[in-house]
């Protein structure tokens, strides 16, 4: 139903000339997207791939590291949680939410491997409580509105 509400709009040439005209548009869009709307899970939410040099511990380190930090923006929605001191000092803290892991090979670069990992939820949750961040759920709407002012 958003689809064929944008394509409708696309098809008849709206184009937003004042404010007045701009808040009708969002206003109508706004309910067909609501009445037709449905929610997509987001496959794989605590999980991560890093692509690693190496299996050394310190590239696990560092790899785990980024794939949290992956996870938590994943999870909350924020990029500037990452400017968080916890989360800024938190290569330990990132271990220790680690569920599991495994090594896959690059068909591309004999040179390197992928690093697979799934955090586990609860602490991913738990964590972001602590920081006052709220947590998105799996199931999102998929919708892009985006209105322009061909004069500024």
């Amino acid at each position: 139903m958003s689809v064929v509400c944008c394509l409708l709009c696309s098809a008849l040439g709206v184009i937003v000339k004042s404010l007045r005209c701009c808040v009708l548009v969002c206003v109508a869009l706004g309910l067909c997207l609501s009445m037709g709307g449905y929610a997509m899970p987001v496959p794989d939410l605590f999980s991560s791939t890093i692509k690693v040099k190496d299996q050394s511990i310190q590239q696990r380190r560092e790899a785990v590291y980024e794939g949290w930090r992956q996870v938590l923006v994943k999870v909350s929605g924020q990029r500037v949680l990452l400017d968080h001191p916890s989360v800024k000092s938190g290569v330990s803290l990132s271990e220790s939410m680690l569920q599991q892991f495994h090594y896959q090979s690059s068909t591309t670069d004999a040179h390197s491997a992928f690093l697979k990992m799934s955090f586990n939820a609860e602490r991913i949750s738990a964590f972001l409580a602590q920081l006052n961040t709220p947590v998105w759920r799996a199931n999102r709407r998929r919708a892009l509105v985006l209105i322009s002012d061909p004069n500024h």
